[in-house]
């Protein structure tokens, strides 16, 4: 459950930091690695999709961020 804890802290802290980038600076090198990171924990569990995907403004960050860097989301896509 330890690391079901981190997982939680680690998409609250890293999903504030992409809204926060969205609303001031735009970083595309911010906002690659939130949206990475974020995917990656999303990977780890159906409990982590949940939390991205329905709670708080995560999936409305991520949209926006690839909004803003639509070559860069091109690219996360091709990954995805």
């Amino acid at each position: 459950c330890m690391l079901a804890d981190n997982d939680v802290n680690a998409i609250e802290i890293v999903s504030e930091m992409l809204i926060l980038d969205n609303d001031i600076n735009r970083s595309e090198k911010l906002a690659m690695f939130c949206m990475t990171t974020l995917w990656i924990l999303a990977r780890k569990s159906d409990a982590n999709k949940h939390k991205i995907i329905f709670e708080g403004r995560t999936l409305e960050a991520i949209v926006e961020a690839m909004t803003f860097h639509r070559e860069t989301s091109l690219d996360i896509q091709t990954r995805a």
